[in-house]
């Protein structure tokens, strides 16, 4: 079961993980639900970085020509 505390902890030790300073990005590319997305948005706010989520990629409409 997730809880704060377990998000907070998993976030903490995420952040452990990885050496960045404050002037970092972090860029999103896997879906958050997935196995190494889980934290890492936890993390990134815990240590100050700035975020970039890729939009959902889609197909574009057919052309009509």
């Amino acid at each position: 079961m997730l809880s704060h505390r377990t998000l907070y902890l998993h976030a903490l030790s995420v952040a452990a993980t990885f050496n960045r300073d404050d002037s970092g990005v972090e860029l999103h590319t896997i879906p958050l639900f997935h196995a190494n997305g889980w934290g890492r948005p936890q993390a990134s706010t815990m240590m100050g970085l700035k975020q970039v989520m890729v939009a959902a990629l889609r197909n574009p409409p057919p052309s009509s020509g």
